[in-house]
């Protein structure tokens, strides 16, 4: 089986303060048509990056079906998405991290107060190619039809794209964030800048 990577997670909390801050109206969310103009390159680049991963690895160890960890970030919350995640051969369900610090932008701002931090979560799901493909499809009959009839178990996708923000892949600096690592680093550069400043990691 392909290696998995490391996931550092924070500690489980429970996850309601959005439906009390996101109240309905309040948030501005780009149309269809924006989200399409955001978002579409990024999932082109994202499966361009896995059709790459796949021929290295077809390359060294045939037959291995590479599989990646998406994170995809959204405004406010979707309930129950593990639910539709599951629907989808080839995804598999990580965990979720709610978070209150994102900065508004021009698409996704509180109507109220536009230099308001949102908050929204950020799911973690593991995907092969096939499910990229079948997630993808699904974005782009949502691009061409706004009011498609989604297949059973899997509508909340569609609420996923209309608060999506970002969806990438996994990376070292999820690894370290979560930790508080880098803010140590951080307030250790301030204060003992022109020092060497000593620190241990386990491989």
């Amino acid at each position: 089986m392909p290696e998995r990577p490391l996931l550092l997670f924070p500690t489980p909390q429970p996850a309601d303060r959005t439906k009390r801050k996101s109240l309905p109206g309040r948030v501005h969310k780009p149309d269809v048509t924006r989200q399409g103009q955001r978002l579409s390159p990024v999932f082109d680049q994202l499966q361009a990056t896995f059709n790459a991963r796949r021929v290295e690895i077809q390359q060294t160890t045939a037959g291995i079906d590479p599989e990646q960890v998406l994170v995809i970030k959204i405004i406010g919350s979707v309930d129950k998405f593990a639910n539709a995640v599951k629907r989808i051969e080839g995804l598999e369900w990580m965990g979720e991290i709610e978070t209150d610090e994102i900065a508004p932008d021009e698409d996704f701002y509180d109507e109220a107060n536009p230099q308001k931090n949102l908050n929204g979560r950020l799911y973690l799901v593991m995907t092969n190619q096939r499910a990229l493909d079948e997630m993808l499809s699904l974005w782009q009959r949502y691009q061409t039809d706004p009011d498609m009839q989604f297949e059973h178990g899997l509508t909340k996708f569609r609420d996923v794209f209309l608060h999506l923000r970002s969806i990438r892949r996994w990376d070292v600096q999820d690894r370290l964030l979560e930790t508080g690592l880098i803010d140590v680093w951080q307030e250790d550069l301030k204060y003992s800048g022109d020092q060497i400043i000593p620190f241990e990691v386990e491989l």
